[in-house]
């Protein structure tokens, strides 16, 4: 275990490394920041001290050395629009992206491993064909399309919950239904797939042969095995959540990780850009870290391997 542990935070330093690097280019190829930090008017003396003052001068490489030096000590500089720790910054938008996406992915559990398990256990019937129905639409609709037209309805027509914010628990309602839909889907889909490979193997057979009650194949024989994948895919999920909830933000005007990037982005803002996706990127593999150690538990071949 301590060998597949070493293994593992190896890998996740190599996958940081690759993520900020790429981050540092493409965010350098949006444009140059200075010309929306001044004005066009300001003289040509102020703007080479500030180019020279934040760095941008020095030839890229040398400016990508200083980067990873910095970065290193959890360092991504001063925050060119907000003028602070550019970390800072970031963190405290976490809170509302891991709100949004805890439950958008509890949401989904709840929902999708049941719905999924009722369609194995009776395939062709009219709840697993209902079921297939609507993990297809939930595949299929945009985010932004379902987003808005869950305000329109829910919001706007009904009044039953707010159209933005999260003062209140309910403002976590429809941001949540918005953002999990496509999780729910694929987590339905995969775990009715993994049931019925599962409920048509010998020992499943056997089972049954002695007697067993369904609910007993079903929860104790079957659903260990079939957790596997249904697993993976929750783990690749919840990290989608994490990194996805740009346009749910956005929808739903929520002061969330995702937003900030993206208004990042169109300020030219480095530091913050760079911050916020070394965060993501460390959510996403520390889940992914998570449902490997999971495997050992839910099945013992894995971990003789």
């Amino acid at each position: 275990m301590t060998r597949f542990l070493l293994r593992r935070l190896l890998r996740t330093i190599v996958v940081l490394w690759g993520v900020v690097s790429v981050v540092f280019v493409v965010i350098r190829l949006s444009g140059d920041p200075i010309a929306l930090l001044v004005a066009p008017d300001t003289p040509q003396e102020e703007v080479a001290r500030l180019r020279d003052r934040l760095g941008l001068n020095d030839p890229l490489p040398v400016q990508y050395l200083i980067f990873l030096q910095d970065a290193a000590r959890g360092d991504f500089g001063t925050s060119l629009r907000y003028n602070r720790d550019a970390l800072g910054v970031v963190a405290e938008r976490v809170p509302a992206t891991l709100q949004i996406a805890l439950a958008a992915f509890a949401l989904a559990v709840v929902v999708a491993v049941p719905i999924g398990i009722l369609s194995a256990v009776r395939p062709n019937s009219l709840v697993d064909n209902l079921a297939m129905l609507l993990a297809l639409v939930g595949q299929a609709v945009p985010t932004f399309f379902l987003g808005i037209v869950l305000i329109l309805l829910f919001a706007v027509h009904f009044g039953w919950f707010p159209t933005s914010g999260l003062e209140s628990p309910r403002g976590l309602v429809l941001p949540a239904i918005t953002l999990g839909a496509f999780a729910t889907a694929s987590i339905t889909r995969l775990t009715r797939a993994a049931m019925l490979e599962v409920l048509g193997q010998d020992y499943v057979r056997t089972a049954r042969a002695k007697g067993l009650a369904n609910s007993i194949v079903v929860n104790r024989h079957a659903l260990r095995n079939a957790l596997v994948p249904v697993v993976t895919i929750m783990g690749l999920q919840f990290g989608a959540l994490l990194g996805g909830s740009v346009v749910t933000e956005t929808v739903f005007a929520l002061p969330g990780m995702g937003r900030l990037i993206v208004q990042s982005i169109g300020n030219r803002d480095y530091p913050v850009v760079q911050a916020g996706v070394f965060l993501i990127a460390v959510g996403f593999v520390g889940v992914n870290l998570v449902v490997d150690l999971l495997y050992a538990a839910l099945d013992p071949r894995i971990r003789l391997s």
